[in-house]
């Protein structure tokens, strides 16, 4: 493949067909692009920054989360000759708005809730973007190999933003290397296709766009962009996403492994099997592992930061691949990285080809090539002889394999004058199994610099006293920690991006200039998480405050709730724990209790770093065990279940409802206007609404339906020990029945389980099944309309489907609440206009719009 500009990828692109191009998983669901459908969208969007006015060489500015959307504007800019200046979306307004008055971009692609509180710019909107119609014609702009493709500025949010440039010839150059490594194991990735590679890294760092939108390319597969990123999330979306990869950082890796470890004990089992065999061996010694993964997962690419030889070690001997790279931004990015086929455990891999590589007599690494950019305004990177001082400390052994050994700037200078490098002390801290984590610093005395070590405990009982005189028995007499910090926070600051720990913040903390305490942000507490998501005040809230009476937490708040205790406290939430709890006081003992035990969701939280484990009612604890959640129905999507349920709808199905109702179908054309999959969205008049609404659809639609179920109805199979074995076992009966001939699933409203469906549900979508939900929740007991549930419209924005309004009339005279037994009579029903989602509209304008629509035809 020639690679001049990125345009030559582009054209590449274009040739993979209908190969995956891009997988997004939103947490409920996953959506899929094709080459040939990323270039169409491409292609869109260029007609689109065409019509802002925009011409070559002017630039625009893209921040937002990781999505599709972000992957077409990105080429889309490419192909117009547009310079990008990529924005992380965790950097401060300030810091976006030093950025804008530096670069001065005529345009901000972003999210909605950016656009709306960030820079005084137009925007073009991902939503925007997701809504154009594909074009077929895609006529990119000449470029030349000095043609500026963006502007990267690196995190920080303070003083003066420093951006690098990088040209075509920059990124190519480095391309062209991985270029030359991939096609050493290309053949042996045919039988791997589809493959699949996730990535957490944002796009708006060089890392995240080598892995993201460019590497991909070369390997002929595809990215999997996911939302949710916490341990177990992340291990469902691989699994799900069948993925052969994960691209990450040591402090995401470092987070993936205690969710592991906890989860499945896998410490005793880890064993040195050298070979194929040994290979084989550790496979299946971690079966269960490798299984919760999915049996397609294989390889862990890392880099951002060092990785941990322990933590290569302990990845490894479970018989995963991992693969080290190392590079910066100002090298496009990647510098060195091992080959799969012939990796150097503990090693950064051997520099790529057309780059050269050195150590300086400090022991610097500084770097040579066609990939190294230049400062934004022209300003050199290099020194005049050509190399890049990158600082970083490194070492090369003979067979010029690279090695990390620290930043530059991070090693300590004692006042004997020798060199220490906190990553050597922090290794030790760490093998002593009591440090949660650790950062060692140089601390400033009157007699000198000294080492100092902050240290998080695993076990609050720990003697810190005993853990340091511990660590210093296996250091050199230079290296030893002369003094020591309990930090007082569950972590240190960190970079947003990589998970870098912030040494300089540490450093100010332990010197006195700077509280850490101070930076109560960074712990958020169960109440903060609960006020912001009330819009409440902290002091507002008190221990007896009932979740859903006092604060009004619906179902879809308590999903909301635990997403946030997820993402804000690092944790693998048990939503069965939090249905069932009632009061705050509760729910703040349920998630101590978790943490504590490292049972339930507490999977990657440090020991030892919560309030001390409280007795527990016992009469709550025993209803927190006898509560339960349903089990999905995914066998009836087998092919002979799916073969017997049609045959059975139009036979002896449709024999029954003729039997009984005389049906009046009306609205039938408004169907003939959209394609499956959509919401079926009606009102709830008797027990025979659901029959009635199959039968009054065309096969191609009926089989399609899948009716939602109270799971609440079920109550004997989720707490059995309260039943009787004949009301256990019709309650199975009727639920397999109703799950196999009607393809009937549970949807939770005041037990646990809500996520849990909605995210069956989303499975149903992506396959192309339309969910059938009755907005009222329960049966109407006067025939009147009830209020509705903004749960179909929550389904409609995040799944991204429409939704069909049905008014089903006659039926509550059959077959009400207050009926014994059906009866045969008329009835009708009629299929409204679709309502399709927005982003102007949330999820209860659009059930609201709902409700119009049924009213509406009902009036008629």
């Amino acid at each position: 493949m020639t690679l001049n500009t990125l345009l030559d990828l582009m054209s590449s692109m274009q040739d993979l067909g209908s190969r995956e191009a891009v997988r997004y998983n939103n947490g409920l669901r996953s959506y899929t692009w094709t080459y040939e459908q990323l270039v169409r969208s491409i292609a869109a969007c260029t007609d689109s920054l065409h019509r802002q006015g925009l011409d070559p060489g002017d630039r625009i500015l893209i921040q937002g989360e990781n999505c599709p959307e972000w992957v077409i504007a990105f080429w889309a800019a490419v192909a117009c000759g547009l310079q990008v200046v990529p924005v992380d979306p965790g950097f401060s307004a300030d810091f976006v708005h030093s950025i804008t008055k530096r670069t001065e971009p005529r345009l901000m692609v972003c999210s909605q809730d950016l656009g709306e509180s960030g820079a005084d710019l137009p925007c073009l909107y991902f939503s925007e973007i997701r809504e154009l119609e594909g074009s077929s014609g895609l006529s990119p702009v000449q470029a030349r190999p000095d043609d500026v493709v963006e502007i990267v500025f690196t995190s920080g949010t303070t003083g003066e933003p420093k951006g690098i440039e990088h040209t075509h010839a920059n990124i190519c150059a480095n391309l062209r290397s991985l270029s030359s490594e991939i096609s050493s194991f290309r053949k042996y990735l045919r039988i791997l296709q589809p493959v699949r590679i996730v990535s957490i890294l944002p796009l708006s760092h060089m890392f995240g766009q080598a892995l993201g939108l460019f590497v991909p390319v070369l390997l002929e597969s595809s990215i999997v962009l996911v939302r949710e990123q916490t341990p177990h999330r992340l291990v469902s979306a691989i699994k799900k996403e069948k993925a052969a990869a994960l691209v990450t950082v040591p402090g995401h890796l470092d987070g993936l492994q205690r969710y592991v470890q906890n989860r499945f004990d896998c410490e005793p089992r880890m064993r040195d099997d050298p070979g194929i065999i040994g290979l084989i061996r550790r496979w299946l010694r971690f079966w269960d592992v490798h299984r919760h993964f999915g049996l397609r997962f294989l390889a862990l690419v890392v880099g951002g930061a060092q990785l941990r030889p322990a933590t290569e070690w302990w990845w490894t001997r479970m018989g995963f691949l991992v693969i080290q790279g190392y590079g910066l931004t100002e090298a496009s990015p990647v510098v060195s990285m091992n080959n799969p086929l012939r990796r150097t455990p503990g090693s950064l891999g051997q520099v790529l080809h057309g780059q050269e590589v050195k150590i300086a007599e400090d022991g610097e690494i500084l770097v040579k090539g066609q990939n190294v950019a230049r400062r934004f305004g022209d300003q050199s990177l290099v020194e005049e002889n050509g190399w890049l001082r990158t600082g970083d400390i490194g070492r090369m052994d003979s067979e010029g394999n690279l090695y990390f050994q620290g930043r530059k700037k991070d090693v300590i200078v004692t006042r004997e004058g020798h060199n220490v490098f906190p990553e050597d002390v922090e290794g030790v801290l760490r093998e002593l199994g009591q440090v949660y984590e650790c950062a060692v610093v140089g601390a400033e005395t009157e007699h000198g610099t000294e080492v100092h070590a902050a240290i998080i405990l695993q076990d609050s009982k720990a003697r810190p006293e005993d853990v340091i005189q511990a660590a210093n028995a296996k250091l050199e007499s230079h290296q030893r920690i002369r003094s020591w910090t309990l930090w007082p926070q569950s972590d240190f600051p960190r970079t947003p991006s990589t998970g870098k720990i912030k040494r300089k913040e540490v450093a100010r903390a332990v010197s006195g200039k700077e509280r850490p305490e101070t930076r109560a942000e960074e712990t958020p507490s169960v109440r903060s998480i609960l006020a912001s998501l009330t819009g409440r005040n902290v002091e507002e809230l008190s221990d007896e405050n009932r979740l859903e009476q006092d604060l009004g937490l619906s179902s879809l708040d308590r999903v909301e709730l635990v997403n946030l205790l997820e993402e804000k406290l690092d944790l693998d939430v048990d939503e069965e724990i939090i249905a069932a709890v009632n009061t705050i006081a509760e729910l703040e003992q349920a998630v101590s209790e978790a943490v504590e035990d490292k049972g339930g969701f507490a999977a990657s939280a440090p020991a030892g770093r919560t309030a001390a484990k409280q007795p527990q009612d016992a009469a709550r604890r025993k209803k927190r065990q006898t509560r339960t959640i349903l089990s999905m129905p995914a066998w009836n999507r087998f092919t002979l279940f799916r073969w017997l349920r049609v045959m059975f709808q139009a036979t002896l199905f449709m024999g029954v409802a003729k039997a009984f109702l005389r049906l009046k179908v009306e609205g039938l054309s408004n169907l003939q206007e959209i394609q499956p999959p959509v919401i079926f969205a009606p009102n709830h008049a008797s027990h025979m609404d659901a029959p009635a609404l199959l039968a009054a659809l065309p096969l191609g639609w009926r089989t399609r339906v899948a009716p939602a179920m109270r799971q609440e109805f079920f109550t004997p199979l989720m707490q059995p020990k309260r039943y009787t074995l004949l009301r256990r076992m019709l309650s199975r009966t009727g639920f397999m029945l109703l799950a196999l001939f009607l393809n009937a699933y549970p949807l939770p409203q005041q037990t646990g389980g809500v996520r849990q469906a909605l995210r069956f549900t989303g499975q149903l979508v992506e396959r192309g099944d339309c969910p059938l939900v009755f907005p009222e929740g329960v049966r109407t007991p006067d025939g009147r309309l009830q209020s509705f549930q903004p749960g179909v419209g929550f389904m409609s924005k995040e799944l991204n489907v429409p939704i069909v309004p049905v008014r089903l009339h006659g039926l509550f005279e059959l077959f009400s609440i207050h009926h014994r037994f059906p009866r045969p009579g008329r009835a009708s029903v009629t299929f409204g206009t679709p309502v399709f989602p927005s982003q102007e509209m949330d999820a209860a304008g659009l059930t609201a719009r709902v409700r119009s629509r049924i009213e509406e035809m009902g009036a008629k």
